[in-house]
């Protein structure tokens, strides 16, 4: 009998454990699943009440945030014993799973150890979702400023393209070769090219200084100290013209190519009149010279008819 007794015991432990283990293999994929967390919560508490010893007399539900899940309600006044197992994520309780009983004497030790462990998994479920929520929520975020970032350069870029384009001063980027990359149509009115662009420029090719030692000296400037300006140079014009200007170029990255970029003033004005002026101080300066040498001749006639007086009253 004892025998007898020992086998249906061990029977028992068994199936026990098989309940548990078919209960935690139900509940793995479920679980583990990225579907809808509502029906997971609900699904979750079907198979643990199936893991109970007695399923028939049990019902289970799982609290979280404030909202009960179940696929076996029962109403509360028919529960005679219950246990439950928290919910914590993060140091934090976020909910409980309930165990109800309809009649007594009715848990296990074992069953407390599972519900536990349950509780466990659905709380590491929770908090991978709510992770990956973070980290959707993030990444859309920073797409979202990416795109503001994206659509404030477009505004930036095209403003500046406007105000390049627009400018009355000519305005022009070049590479170190001397190859016209951008140009105003400013730029190419000055030198008498059309305003299109459609003739390609290049300042070295096209003998655009008066001074072909012009470019070595600015780009010597230019890589000493990143910036030169102020500083007059002469260009040559479709027709030949000679076009002082007064010009200030920087290094600039344009296109992820290191260019430069250089503004020009046209100072044939004042060119013209600084010219009107250095005559004007010649011709006043030739007039001094010949008035000093009239009066130098007055005195030297005065002086000789002096002298002649004296001479003839002796």
């Amino acid at each position: 009998m004892k025998q007898s007794h020992d086998v249906q015991k061990t029977e028992n432990v068994l199936r026990k454990r098989e309940r548990e283990l078919q209960c935690l293999y139900r509940l793995g994929p479920v679980i583990n699943s990225d579907g809808d967390v509502h029906e997971m919560l609900r699904e979750s508490t079907g198979h643990l009440i199936q893991g109970l010893q007695f399923p028939e007399a049990a019902s289970a539900s799982i609290f979280l945030d404030g909202v009960e899940y179940t696929a076996r309600p029962i109403p509360k006044e028919s529960v005679v014993e219950s246990f439950s197992a928290d919910i914590t994520i993060g140091s934090k309780k976020r909910g409980s799973i309930e165990i109800y009983y309809q009649r007594k004497g009715s848990f296990l030790k074992e069953e407390q150890l599972l519900v536990t462990e349950i509780s466990r998994r659905i709380a590491k479920s929770i908090q991978r979702r709510d992770l990956q929520l973070q980290k959707e929520t993030y990444l859309g975020r920073l797409e979202q400023l990416v795109e503001e970032k994206t659509r404030e350069l477009e505004r930036q870029k095209k403003k500046y393209e406007d105000l390049f384009t627009d400018s009355p001063v000519p305005l022009i980027i070049s590479s170190k070769e001397g190859e016209v990359i951008k140009a105003n149509p400013a730029f190419y009115r000055l030198l008498s090219y059309p305003e299109d662009g459609s003739v390609r420029l290049n300042f070295v090719g096209d003998q655009l200084y008066e001074n072909h030692d012009a470019r070595p000296a600015i780009l010597k400037k230019l890589d000493e100290s990143g910036i030169y300006e102020n500083y007059e140079v002469t260009l040559i014009d479709r027709l030949g013209n000679r076009i002082p200007v007064l010009a200030s170029s920087v290094y600039v990255n344009y296109d992820g190519q290191p260019r430069i970029e250089t503004v020009y003033k046209d100072i044939r004005v004042r060119k013209e009149l600084e010219r009107k002026l250095m005559e004007q101080m010649g011709l006043l300066e030739q007039k001094v010279n010949e008035r000093t040498i009239d009066l130098e001749n007055q005195k030297n006639l005065l002086t000789r008819r002096n002298q002649e007086l004296l001479t003839a009253t002796e």
